[in-house]
C-alpha cells in the first residue's frame, strides 16, 4: 500500500512499501538473468572480458620491459657517450614519473574509468619506450620520453592488477595475476 510523503521542497510522492520494493527488485533481477542467458550476449561479453584480461597481462610485460631498461644503462653509456650524471638522470626520470603517476592514478581511474585509464597507461608505456629508443641522439628527448613512459608504468602498476582481480573468476585469478607479475 503506497504512502504519501511530502518534503519541504518537494511535492508529495508515493513510496512503495518494503515488500513491494523487494518484489520489483526480484522481478528486475529475473529479467537481467534472462538477458544473460542469451548466447550471443554471453559470447560478446566473454570475448570482451578475455581481450581486456590479455591486454592487462600484456601491460605487465610492457612494464617489465621498461623497468629492465635501467639495467642496460651501463651499456648505453658507452654507445651513446653518456656521462655518469646523464645515466643517473635517465634512470631516475622513469622512477620519478612512476611515483607521481601512482599518486594521481586513483583519481584518474575514478574520473575517466579504469579501462580508459589503463588504455592510456599502456599507450604511454609503449609510445614512450619506442620514442626513447628512437631519440638516442638527443639526451633531452630521451629524458622526456622516459618520463612519458614512466607515467604509463606507474598507472599500469596501480590499475592493471586491480582490474585483473575484479574481472577474472576466482579459479583463474592467481594465474592471471602471476602472469602480470612475471611480465
Amino acid at each position: 500500500m503506497p504512502t504519501n510523503t511530502c518534503g519541504p521542497q518537494m511535492p508529495c510522492t508515493k513510496m512503495l512499501e518494503p515488500k513491494r520494493t523487494y518484489e520489483v527488485l526480484q522481478q528486475r533481477c529475473a529479467e537481467d538473468l534472462k538477458n544473460l542467458d542469451d548466447e550471443s550476449y554471453n559470447d560478446i561479453e566473454n570475448f570482451k572480458r578475455h581481450t581486456w584480461m590479455i591486454f592487462s597481462v600484456v601491460g605487465g610485460l610492457i612494464y617489465g620491459y621498461n623497468v629492465s631498461l635501467a639495467a642496460t644503462l651501463q651499456y648505453m653509456r658507452d654507445d651513446l657517450q653518456l656521462t655518469l650524471m646523464q645515466e643517473e638522470i635517465l634512470s631516475a626520470t622513469a622512477t620519478l614519473s612512476d611515483a607521481c603517476s601512482m599518486l594521481i592514478g586513483g583519481y584518474l581511474a575514478d574520473r575517466f574509468g579504469r579501462k580508459a585509464t589503463a588504455m592510456f597507461a599502456c599507450s604511454c608505456s609503449i609510445v614512450g619506450a619506442l620514442l626513447a629508443g628512437g631519440a638516442s641522439s638527443s639526451f633531452s628527448w630521451m629524458v622526456v620520453w622516459r618520463l612519458f613512459s614512466g607515467v604509463g608504468n606507474g598507472l599500469s602498476i596501480l590499475l592493471l592488477p586491480m582490474y585483473i582481480s575484479e574481472c577474472v573468476n576466482a579459479t583463474n585469478r592467481g594465474a592471471f595475476l602471476t602472469l602480470f607479475q612475471l611480465g
